[in-house]
């Protein structure tokens, strides 16, 4: 079994250790210290204006996230050791430990880009 480690619990992440999460080639790791459960970022506009609950934008049931084979890690990665294949994490509830990976995955976010029109 490959151990796979996700950082970053957004839409490219979550989907990522959802998909892995189901077959037993891979034992998947989602570390964020952002939130426990997926949420639709683009959504948060609705939740200052009053329109939605923050549960509200979670597009995925937590029972699914708590029933799934992902362990989810609450933490920052602080360092990385590509030799190794190690990450070194700050986790809120646990203080800092060394994750040993097979595969890793950065999805921390993205760029815009911005097109010229003619």
């Amino acid at each position: 079994m490959q151990e796979v480690c996700i950082i970053g619990n957004g839409v490219a992440g979550s989907t990522l250790a959802l998909n892995l999460s189901t077959s037993k080639k891979f034992k998947v790791h989602l570390i964020s210290e952002e939130a426990d459960f997926f949420f639709s970022r683009t959504a948060l506009m609705y939740v200052y204006m009053g329109h939605l609950t923050l549960k509200q934008t979670e597009p995925y049931e937590r029972g699914l996230w708590n029933d799934s084979a992902i362990n989810r890690i609450r933490g920052r990665v602080t360092a990385l050791n590509r030799s190794a294949k190690q990450l070194k994490i700050d986790e809120h509830s646990r203080g800092t430990r060394l994750l040993n990976y097979d595969i890793l995955v950065i999805a921390t976010g993205s760029k815009p880009r911005f097109i010229r029109l003619a």
